[in-house]
């Protein structure tokens, strides 16, 4: 195998060695990744330059939980003819954030 200039150890570019993931081979896969999504046409969020604001699983969760609760309640109140107060839900984090 031909050695690439992300590969540090001679086991990247020896057959049969076992791969290694280092930060520079994931960097390059990231790259090349987004490469072939824009190439195909494909929606492909930045591998690159990760997310301003930083989500955890249970927020992620409690923010859908807390959105759908907040459609309902304003489907009731929608149909009893009172306007909406909120559209979007709002978690604590997201209010300290703001």
């Amino acid at each position: 195998m031909e050695r690439k200039p992300y590969m540090q150890k001679p086991r990247d570019w020896r057959e049969g060695m076992k791969h290694s993931s280092t930060a520079q081979t994931m960097r390059h896969l990231r790259v090349e990744v987004m490469e072939l999504c824009e190439g195909a046409g494909l929606y492909q969020i930045d591998l690159l330059n990760g997310s301003k604001e930083r989500v955890s699983e249970a927020e992620y969760w409690a923010r859908r939980r807390g959105q759908l609760k907040l459609d309902c309640e304003n489907a009731a109140l929608t149909a009893a003819g009172q306007p909406p107060k909120q559209k979007k839900f709002e978690t604590v984090k997201d209010t300290l954030r703001r």
